[in-house]
């Protein structure tokens, strides 16, 4: 008889953002316990909440036998990106194969792990993401496709997905931990952790796998920072963010950190002339994944001028 290796399960450390998240806080801590194949610990972060949320997550933690270390408590950082920016600047990642990213009310389906980092290993991909399920307190759902043909300045407009599907690999952490230390004022100013993490990956091109599996549900509560985008209210919202250059000075922020001004389309996003709004336009599908909104974008350089 032949004795059988133990298998050694990966191990991946789950960055988890908490501000305020009581009322979520234990269904999302189930999803990570109910995670196959994988050997999970939770670092978090908390923002200053005073509902208890830190103190319910030990608990639940402890009941659900999910391994959960807090960072150490400090002032509030001002916003959800600020936190997670503080969690890759403090974590270690010796112990762990992978990383991923948490958002404290929403609920993992329980091969989303497994799935990422078995991809992740045949692929030697360092990054990945997958699409998600919106749902509703009303029991209303709806798929959230990202994975769309990357093209070759995406990044530069767009994330790759909901941060909260995101899993990279040991290394490609590393990296982006050396590169937001080193960047401090400027990441700040970076709105969205994933759209920055995405951007840096391709820009530093680090293989990024996007996969067609829905993994996430992802909790439309209201307090989201930014949630799907569906219907006229979310639709009428982009186009103001647009016409008043919102989304614009998003773009010139990463431009500006990943050290991307001599670029074409940089150049053409920074002057917005005329004659750089055509440009734009006429390379709106080098820019966004989907058919949909690279004809937003085309219309948007068009009609809309500097704001």
């Amino acid at each position: 008889m032949t004795d059988r290796k133990p298998t050694v399960l990966p191990k991946v450390l789950v960055l988890l953002a908490t501000y305020n998240g009581s009322r979520f806080i234990e269904e999302q801590f189930k999803s990570l316990a109910a995670q196959k194949g994988v050997d999970i610990h939770v670092l978090a972060s908390d923002d200053g909440s005073n509902d208890g949320t830190v103190e319910l997550s030990l608990e639940v933690a402890e009941k659900l036998g999910v391994a959960l270390d807090f960072l150490p408590m400090r002032a509030p950082s001002g916003s959800s990106s600020n936190n997670f920016y503080r969690l890759l600047r403090d974590a270690n990642f010796d112990a762990y194969d992978y990383v991923a990213f948490c958002d404290q009310d929403d609920i993992w389906l329980e091969d989303k792990v497994r799935r990422a980092t078995e991809v992740l290993q045949q692929s030697g991909a360092g990054a990945y993401s997958c699409n998600s399920i919106a749902f509703w307190p009303d029991g209303k759902e709806r798929r959230i496709r990202k994975n769309f043909p990357q093209r070759s300045r995406d990044y530069l407009f767009e994330s790759a997905s909901q941060g909260c599907t995101y899993v990279i690999t040991q290394a490609c952490a590393r990296e982006f931990q050396q590169f937001i230390r080193a960047q401090s004022t400027g990441v700040n100013s970076i709105l969205f952790h994933d759209w920055l993490l995405y951007a840096w990956a391709r820009h530093s091109g680090v293989h990024w796998i996007m996969d067609d599996q829905y993994l996430v549900r992802y909790r439309q509560s209201g307090i989201n920072v930014i949630g799907a985008n569906f219907g006229l209210a979310a639709t009428l919202s982009r186009i103001k963010k647009l016409r008043d250059g919102w989304f614009r000075n998003q773009s010139l922020q990463i431009i500006s950190i990943l050290g991307l001004r001599d670029d074409p389309i940089a150049i053409s996003l920074q002057r917005y002339r005329t004659i750089d709004r055509v440009r734009l336009a006429l390379r709106a599908r080098q820019c966004r994944r989907r058919t949909r909104d690279a004809v937003v974008l085309f219309l948007a350089c068009l009609l809309f001028g500097a704001a």
